[in-house]
């Protein structure tokens, strides 16, 4: 290792995380904005992972299994001044709803680099407003499946494929301005990378890429070396875990999926195990393909860890991820990186009121821990909801919240006429009054007056 490709590497890892946090103070949806769902990260031109940031751990393997999956789809069919836009789950993705933004970089007419971002949506045409659709059996009724396309096609902008995408939504604005965004940063990236190259060489660059995976490997081999093999069975998740060159994560006897959207996709699973096992490693020293390739898993397809096409897959990060992580962390003798997820309710107005809405999503936040501050991975930043945020959107009235001995409370009060909501699975459900049915269907009509009390207990830590 030389001293010059550490340097480097540490560039790849920087340039990340200004693209990150570009993104993330640009973005209009609330989305990137209050639960950090978006991430930003550099490959080669193999799709191997160099250096990543992301604002909260979903994303931890789902960019690198995109590229894959895109550089696949685009064969021989990438060239200079190309921008690739995919958010489907089924091509390496975690849940519909998420897109993200791949621009390769060229060098001698060569593939040599990709930059990406990745980030979630306030809506993407699904059965009701926003991400979560709890009633859905099928990735369709969750949201627009959108398999790798050309949103720049060698730097010719295909306004075609725009027009459809910003057309299947109900949040057309904000979806518009984040892919804007999206293709600035990951453009940016690569310009940055032009940069290097032709100030320090093609090898050397290579070389930096190269020693920041094998750095990565290296720390995730120390940090694993510790764990011992062992299994354990929580709720419906049972998993075995064995310990050598390479720790193996079986998880052959999780159930198999059903008609729901309580599962979850390989990359999702990966991204769970991965924050379980090596989330100092990767707080420290970021994330890169050495750290993806340290642990193996297996997960039956078909599997609530291993979803098969098309089943639906919105609700699996709150349902099965906790539960996951509370296996594992009985495995390992180890503490759960997930908690029971927080209640939710998703505000929106009535459905078929009009082409734009924009989704609320409620909250109480994250729950409390002895020793401990701050949210935990599951919950991204979400915060205790404010007075302010939730009275200038003009729907509902922040009444009560409060932090206590026995955890978080919130009480609000629907204010504006023509709102529906969800519940979203996982968590303890709400309590909500003078709201009706939908017939034939779980959303909830809110007139004005109707009240929704949170309650989220006090976790052990």
């Amino acid at each position: 290792m030389t001293l010059a490709a550490q340097i480097l590497g540490n560039r790849f890892a920087a340039l990340a995380h200004e693209g990150a946090a570009g993104f993330a103070a640009m973005s209009r949806s609330p989305q990137v904005i209050e639960e950090g769902q978006y991430a930003c990260a550099i490959l080669d031109g193999d799709g191997q992972l160099i250096a990543q940031d992301q604002g909260e751990p979903s994303h931890l393997a789902a960019i690198q299994a995109t590229a894959e999956y895109t550089l696949d789809a685009f064969a021989f069919d990438l060239t200079e001044g190309d921008v690739i836009l995919t958010g489907d789950p089924y091509c390496g993705g975690t849940w519909s709803g998420v897109l993200t933004i791949i621009v390769p970089v060229f060098w001698d007419g060569d593939l040599k680099f990709l930059s990406a971002v990745r980030f979630a949506v306030a809506d993407l045409a699904g059965n009701v407003p926003g991400p979560f659709q709890p009633d859905a059996h099928e990735i369709w009724q969750e949201s627009l499946r959108l398999t790798p396309v050309k949103l720049v096609k060698a730097g010719a902008p295909q306004k075609d494929v725009r027009n459809y995408i910003t057309r299947n939504t109900r949040a057309t604005a904000l979806l518009d301005s984040d892919l804007t965004t999206a293709m600035v940063t990951a453009t940016r990236i690569g310009e940055q990378i032009i940069g290097l190259i032709e100030n320090k060489g093609l090898d050397l660059i290579n070389a930096a890429a190269t020693q920041r995976i094998e750095y990565g490997a290296a720390r995730a081999k120390t940090a694993l070396a510790g764990l011992t093999s062992g299994k354990a069975s929580v709720e419906d998740a049972s998993v075995s875990i064995t310990t050598g060159d390479q720790v193996h994560v079986d998880l052959s006897r999780m159930p198999v999926s059903e008609e729901n959207a309580n599962n979850m996709t390989l990359a999702t699973t990966r991204a769970v195990v991965l924050v379980q096992l090596l989330s100092e490693v990767i707080g420290d020293a970021g994330m890169s393909q050495g750290i993806l390739d340290a642990v193996k898993i297996t997960a039956p397809e078909g599997s609530t860890v291993n979803a098969a096409f098309p089943a639906a897959l919105s609700c699996g990060w709150r349902v099965v991820a906790p539960a996951l992580s509370a296996a594992l962390a009985q495995a390992t003798g180890t503490i759960a990186a997930f908690n029971p997820a927080p209640p939710m309710v998703i505000l929106f107005d009535e459905i078929g009121s009009g082409p734009v809405t924009q989704p609320i999503a409620l909250s109480p936040g994250f729950s409390t821990f002895e020793g401990c501050a701050g949210s935990d991975a599951a919950s991204g930043r979400r915060r205790i909801i404010s007075a302010e945020e939730t009275e200038a959107a003009g729907r509902v009235n922040l009444w009560h919240r409060q932090i206590g001995d026995n955890g978080v409370t919130a009480e609000l009060t629907v204010t504006a006429d023509n709102q529906e909501a969800i519940v979203v699975p996982g968590g303890l459900a709400p309590e909500i009054t003078g709201a009706t049915v939908r017939e034939r269907s779980n959303v909830l009509t809110l007139p004005a007056g109707a009240k929704i009390t949170f309650t989220y207990p006090k976790g052990d830590a």
